[in-house]
């Protein structure tokens, strides 16, 4: 019991540097010279709500990590599973997602337009 502790304590504070770490890339869009590409803009708000979802799935862990009832490693398995799928890949895709053809393609289906993510070539 003490080792499913210590990993959902582990995954608690996992989830919060992404979401420092993530939080902070989102605020230096436009660093140097306060250019925001077009695709930055577009992504913004889907960002910050799977930064949110970040930090509130390391608060899930970090009450899972210290509460008193037993907690099955089943149960921790799953939920972290689910976290991986539901919040830290999209966050780790809308990120790099300019490098992907795919992506890119899925993009400028859903915006109708091109990609500008502010690389030129």
């Amino acid at each position: 019991m003490a080792f499913i502790r210590i990993i959902a304590i582990l995954w608690a504070l996992f989830s919060f540097a992404v979401g420092f770490l993530n939080m902070f890339q989102l605020g230096m869009m436009g660093f140097p010279d306060g250019y925001r590409s077009p695709y930055a803009r577009d992504i913004e708000w889907i960002a910050e709500i799977l930064i949110l979802a970040c930090y509130a799935q390391g608060l899930y862990f970090l009450v899972i990590g210290f509460r008193p009832r037993n907690t099955t490693g089943a149960k921790l398995g799953m939920s972290a599973l689910a976290a991986l799928v539901l919040i830290m890949l999209p966050l780790r895709l809308v990120w790099t997602c300019p490098q992907s053809a795919a992506c890119t393609f899925a993009y400028e289906a859903v915006f109708r337009k091109a990609m500008d993510h502010g690389q030129g070539g």
